[in-house]
């Protein structure tokens, strides 16, 4: 079947949104906007006969009542996962709403006779596969955290050391991403080492930011307003502050891995991130920020050659 444009309304956290396609067409937003929503809609419209067939075979009746065919195919409408008071700092989670859940609520439902997430929207509740998938993926991570950040007088958790998370990036959106590296921050203020892999230039932003300040002429407490602010709070809890500036007092190390000679990867540390140095590896950020600005400059030469014509 072929469609240039599909539109839906009032459909879960979806008011109204109306795509033309193209033969590349990409959806981007912040978390939980509706993307992964519109596209499992959109699979139904394109290959509805095979999915109706697929449900008609598992005993999934609808008789023809769009809400029933809603519940049966993304979910229908439970203890609360996200938030809870008391688990993180009450500026991590406001960061986390504001990045990742957009004032939904995450409970567990056990209306179906077995234990289901679900993410509030409205007077609706979504399904777990029909959340964006930025929520999907960060949901496990937001459970290790109450685990290893609790709350109370209770700084850690006893006899463990070391935390590795590994492409805390997948799926979400920069603005969620950095609300993530708040999370990895205060872990290091609880005395965890933490090692992370990521493909996300937006985390070696931060990083960079950060040496930058801890390099700057500055008060103790204008570096820990501006690390702040790289979080966009303007007013944040002591707490919350403390947890965040502390950072600049850690030793952040930043290694590149790369095929080298031989086919075989090899290893090298960058962490100086400096855009101005000679060695491409550091000042491109191992490549993470390189490819954006190769882009730009590509664009520019061919502007610059339009214009002679």
């Amino acid at each position: 079947m072929s469609f240039s444009r599909f539109r839906l309304e009032d459909v879960g956290q979806i008011g109204e949104v109306d795509v033309e396609f193209g033969d590349l067409t990409v959806l981007v937003g912040p978390q939980a906007t509706g993307k992964s929503l519109f596209l499992q809609l959109f699979a139904h419209a394109i290959d509805s006969a095979s999915i109706n067939r697929t449900m008609d075979r598992y005993g999934l009746v609808w008789d023809e009542d769009l809400r029933m065919f809603l519940n049966l195919y993304l979910g229908d409408g439970m203890g609360q996962v996200f938030p809870i008071q008391g688990k993180l700092k009450e500026g991590t989670r406001d960061l986390l709403d504001r990045a990742v859940f957009h004032g939904s609520a995450i409970s567990q439902d056990r209306s179906s006779g077995r234990r289901e997430l679900r993410l509030s929207a409205g007077e609706g509740k979504i399904s777990f596969m029909s959340w964006s998938t930025g929520q999907r993926e960060f949901v496990p991570l937001l459970l290790g955290m109450y685990e290893l950040l609790p709350g109370g007088r209770i700084s850690r958790r006893s006899g463990v050391e070391w935390v590795i998370l590994e492409e805390i990036e997948a799926g979400l959106h920069p603005e969620a991403v950095f609300s993530v590296m708040s999370m990895v921050l205060e872990l290091l203020d609880r005395g965890y080492k933490v090692v992370i892999s990521t493909h996300s230039p937006y985390v070696l932003d931060l990083l960079w930011a950060i040496r930058s300040i801890k390099g700057l002429t500055l008060s103790s407490e204008d570096k820990e307003r501006a690390v702040c602010g790289l979080f966009d709070i303007s007013d944040p809890a002591m707490s919350l502050k403390k947890s965040m500036s502390n950072v600049l007092d850690r030793d952040v190390r930043i290694h590149l891995l790369r095929y080298g000679q031989g086919g075989m990867v090899q290893s090298k540390e960058i962490s100086s991130l400096d855009p101005a140095s000679e060695d491409e590896d550091v000042s491109g950020w191992g490549g993470l920020s390189g490819y954006s600005g190769q882009v730009s400059d590509l664009v520019a030469d061919f502007v610059s050659k339009s214009r002679r014509f």
